[in-house]
């Protein structure tokens, strides 16, 4: 057997190998790659005020049902639709609205369909930032019903590691304005 043959064809199988890795994407980085999504930021006035605003039909005090706390309001809407992108740095970003419902005392929003990462966060804060629910990370079955925060206006902000941004998928299934 010619000596050279061996080395060159161990050279052309490593060329090819290395060839084959090339072409095939990276996989999204582990959770303990990615850094904490700065919760201390979450609901920034900046923020909220660049939000894409979601009317809601008004809050009718004068058609609740007697002992009703709030009005339920179907919504039914893509939540990747509604909201708007924003890049949060240090590899997150950002998918935020705000909902408002004249009337409303209060406001709680319900979505379904939620496909997120396990590192994604969920606020849900007042309007001036200064009521904050969340983080909400453990969504149960796709679903999550977030806490009353006072107001006719709201903010909905997800914290999204940036590589996962293109497979988020949710409905913003309802909202509920209060009577109270």
């Amino acid at each position: 057997m010619n000596k050279g043959f061996l080395p060159c064809l161990l050279t052309s199988a490593v060329a090819a190998a290395l060839a084959a890795c090339a072409q095939q994407p990276l996989p999204p980085p582990a959770a303990a790659d990615l850094p904490n999504a700065a919760p201390s930021t979450a609901c920034s006035t900046t923020r909220i005020g660049k939000a894409p605003l979601l009317r809601l039909p008004e809050t009718r005090h004068d058609k609740a049902e007697e002992g009703a706390f709030a009005q339920k309001i179907k919504l039914n809407k893509s939540l990747t639709r509604a909201g708007a992108w924003m890049d949060a740095g240090g590899q997150w970003s950002i998918l935020h609205l705000s909902l408002q419902s004249v009337g409303a005392r209060s406001l709680a929003v319900q979505l379904d369909e939620l496909q997120l990462p396990r590192q994604a966060e969920v606020f849900w804060c007042s309007a001036d930032g200064v009521q904050r629910k969340g983080p909400y990370r453990k969504i149960s079955s796709g679903e999550l019903q977030t806490s009353v925060i006072k107001g006719n206006q709201a903010y909905l902000e997800l914290w999204i590691p940036s590589v996962y941004k293109s497979t988020i998928k949710g409905r913003l299934q309802s909202a509920e304005g209060g009577y109270q």
